[in-house]
């Protein structure tokens, strides 16, 4: 597939491929093409971020369930309502740390998975 800029047009796509942290010219259209197609695009700073938010999300984990060992092990004196909470927890903490997982591996696929499939849905409504 080929495409023609003007001198002007291709700076300004530089301009924004930089800003953006693209290694490539190509690396930003495919960007482009995926955010017109509806998916999801994060920057670096972005995916650093999530990446870290991951990392915390897990120690929050590790340390809810380190409460609930010691609470059924009879260590932690809990009541009733209490061992429902931290279960409550335990339970939303691991779902919370499932999606961002997904959602870092999807990221990490570069969305060509969806893309390729929002393709397919696109010619089959076309």
């Amino acid at each position: 597939m080929a495409a023609r800029f003007t001198a002007e047009e291709v700076r300004a796509f530089d301009v924004v491929t930089a800003r953006f942290g693209y290694r490539s010219r190509s690396e930003a259209l495919r960007a482009l093409a995926r955010s017109v197609a509806g998916m999801v695009e994060f920057s670096r700073e972005e995916n650093a971020g999530l990446d870290d938010l991951t990392r915390e999300l897990n120690k929050i984990g590790v340390n809810v369930n380190q409460l609930a060992r010691l609470a059924n092990s009879g260590r932690l004196p809990t009541g009733g309502r209490q061992l429902d909470v931290l279960s409550d927890l335990r339970r939303e903490v691991s779902q919370l740390r499932a999606f961002m997982l997904d959602l870092t591996a999807e990221r990490r696929r570069r969305g060509m998975k969806l893309f390729e499939q929002c393709v397919r849905v696109e010619r089959a409504d076309g």
